[in-house]
């Protein structure tokens, strides 16, 4: 009954958003552990660079000038979107897309040198930040450099001609993982990385595109040289959890959540969605959650007004992984293009969003309870529209959020014998009421 509980629910989330990269066919490994979770990752934020956006020069040494932005909001954790040279034939736009990788063993020259990029990454190092890097390994630029001298590293039509499995991305071929050369071109790029980078992990795009038996392979030869190398997949399948990644994309969550805001989903079905993530998947699977990324809007244009707050508050109370991608933290409107050189514009910041954000950093590297995936829910009998839950063991703690435009009565906390002690963090005030407002949420010791 439990089993078929879970697919029931898995496939009408799969049915409603018929989302690329997604498992259709529903498969339970909740049984068994997946690969160990690096010491350094729970507890922490990763926060997504964009070199061409972040700074006004739109280079590594932009980057490293600012590591103060990054260290005053508390992350600990970089994941820098393509650093390599970008293809020039069939480019998008004036700059082109990082995706369209014309080089694997290089940086993009746009951004600066080798040296600029080591000189950063040593400085990240030393300020304890772990870096991780893009890999893009199932596509490469129609200009790839080694295609000279090896044009069988990409998939080919039986006249010869170049192809790929998305017609809309025009400048990038498939690597064609049936072929032996291929796979160890690219098991060398991996390593090259690592070895020469001293990078910690990789976030491989489009992942489940590229064959598992060779990602298999690879994440062996990358933890000989990292045991604790991090691998995030940007797809959402169990079977990646077994033995390679620690993380993939909760895409249904998010899709989930920009419903509720707009009205067209229940919030109980957040409860039934994080019940079959937790129990389907391999037990230490930590699922990358998000606001917005590089592939979507602002969250401020999605999440608008205060109704940012109460989302933001579940980013970091749910267990995996919380994401920001650059300027979120300030709440940036404007979409950086990915095919032109546009500045986050920082001096238009919002300073208590920022402060919001680095509030909730802050205490999920204190409290282990913030990234529990053990959950005991309470459903108020007179509101729909917020969330109660208690996370935790030995250091309970309680998240309340309301995300309706009505003020909430919280008696109801009396009836289920829930006592706050001490209020850890709240959107709207310091002060322990016995109200909910608008929007408000809060976290608060037991």
């Amino acid at each position: 009954m439990r089993m078929n509980h879970l697919r029931d629910s898995y496939n009408k989330f799969i049915s409603r958003y018929k989302l690329f990269g997604i498992e259709k066919e529903f498969q339970n490994l909740g049984s068994i552990n997946g690969p160990a979770i690096p010491d350094w990752l729970p507890g922490e934020t990763i926060y997504e660079i964009y070199v061409r956006a972040f700074s006004e020069e739109g280079t590594f040494e932009g980057v490293r000038k600012n590591i103060n932005r990054i260290l005053d909001l508390g992350i600990r954790a970089v994941w820098f979107m393509p650093i390599y040279p970008i293809g020039i034939r069939d480019r998008k736009g004036s700059k082109g897309c990082p995706y369209a990788i014309r080089d694997y063993f290089t940086v993009n020259p746009e951004y600066g040198t080798e040296q600029d990029f080591r000189n950063l990454i040593a400085d990240l190092h030393k300020n304890n930040i772990r870096v991780i890097i893009d890999m893009v390994a199932n596509h490469v630029s129609p200009d790839y450099i080694y295609l000279e001298k090896q044009p069988d590293l990409i998939q080919r039509d039986s006249t010869g001609y170049p192809m790929r499995a998305v017609k809309e991305w025009r400048d990038v071929v498939d690597l064609d993982y049936s072929n032996p050369e291929t796979r160890k071109h690219m098991l060398e790029v991996m390593k090259f990385w690592v070895r020469e980078f001293n990078v910690d992990g990789y976030r491989c795009d489009v992942a489940g595109m590229v064959p598992l038996d060779f990602w298999e392979i690879a994440v062996k030869e990358l933890r000989k040289l990292k045991p604790d190398f991090y691998m995030l997949a940007e797809w959402d399948r169990t079977e990646l959890h077994r033995e390679v990644f620690n993380s993939t994309y909760d895409w249904i969550l998010y899709n989930l959540w920009c419903d509720i805001s707009k009205g067209k989903a229940d919030i109980k079905e957040i409860i039934e969605w994080l019940d079959v993530k937790n129990n389907s998947y391999p037990q230490n699977s930590f699922f990358l959650r998000f606001l917005e990324n590089h592939d979507k809007n602002r969250s401020v244009s999605i999440f608008k007004g205060e109704l940012i707050y109460p989302f933001m508050t579940m980013l970091f109370a749910l267990d995996g992984i919380p994401l920001l991608y650059n300027g979120q933290e300030i709440g940036a409107s404007h979409y950086s293009s990915l095919f032109e050189k546009e500045t986050i514009q920082w001096d238009l910041g919002n300073k208590n969003l920022w402060h919001v954000f680095k509030e909730l950093i802050d205490l999920r590297r204190k409290k282990v309870s913030m990234f529990s995936n053990e959950y005991e829910f309470f459903e108020p009998d007179t509101n729909e529209n917020v969330i109660c839950f208690v996370k935790g063991e030995k250091d309970r703690l309680l998240v309340l959020v309301n995300l309706g435009k009505t003020v909430v009565d919280l008696s109801f906390l009396k009836l289920k014998k829930i006592e706050i002690q001490n209020v850890l963090f709240n959107t709207h005030s310091d002060a322990i009421t016995d109200q909910l407002a608008p929007y408000q949420a809060l976290i608060a010791e037991m």
